[in-house]
């Protein structure tokens, strides 16, 4: 079975560790819920895989451009329009799917006109994730992709991430919103002090008469 192999040995700002001895070895075909505490290196791990921050380490199974990157911060360029970022993807990502993902922007009611800068947190993360889902990748990082997200949006995430599973791709996603996808993660992973739990089953979990909420408390209060 092909895997996509973390291995950082250290990764800090300044004299601060972030991550340190990490290793993460996640089968394709896989769905892994990325769970940690509030500053446990989340957004700094997916930073690495996508070549944004220097790491001391090695990761295997990924070649430079196989990854789409839906990031918690605001990195669009906030005079461009909704319709300048589709055209910017498909300038940018060859195999970007631009008439599925216009069909989904039109489906959210925005207009394709409306400036990046006039959205809302959660407008904006409906179409940030929309975009990073139409890319043609093998590793899809999405960090709080349910954040601000009403009821209506969250439930569009979700059913889309369920419909494109593949057996040739991974999805991570780092995520608060447990209750929500519960149903939606085949494996679960948890950083705490500065290293990965081994990466587990949700069937497993589930065997052992546990929630992934019973799961992750007992991993970051133990």
């Amino acid at each position: 079975m092909e895997t996509f192999n973390i291995d950082i040995k250290e990764k800090k700002y300044f004299n601060n560790k972030v991550l340190q001895d990490f290793t993460l070895n996640m089968p394709y075909g896989s769905i892994v819920g990325l769970l940690g505490l509030n500053g446990t290196g989340k957004t700094t791990l997916f930073d690495c895989i996508a070549g944004l921050e220097a790491y001391r380490g090695n990761m295997f199974g990924l070649s430079c451009g196989e990854f789409s990157y839906m990031c918690i911060r605001r990195n669009l360029f906030s005079d461009m329009s909704i319709k300048d970022a589709v055209n910017f993807y498909a300038d940018f990502y060859k195999d970007f799917d631009k008439k599925t993902a216009l069909k989904e922007l039109a489906a959210t009611r925005l207009n394709i006109k409306q400036s990046i800068r006039s959205l809302s947190a959660g407008q904006y993360r409906i179409v940030t994730f929309i975009l990073a889902i139409n890319c043609d990748s093998k590793i899809y990082l999405f960090d709080e992709p349910l954040s601000n997200l009403d009821i209506i949006y969250k439930n569009f995430v979700i059913e889309k991430l369920i419909s494109t599973i593949s057996e040739e791709k991974i999805y991570i996603v780092a995520s608060h919103e447990l209750p929500d996808l519960e149903n939606v993660f085949s494996h679960i992973a948890v950083i705490k002090e500065k290293e990965c739990a081994p990466l587990i089953g949700v069937e497993e979990i589930r065997e052992q008469g546990k929630s992934i909420s019973d799961y992750y408390k007992g991993e970051v209060i133990c």
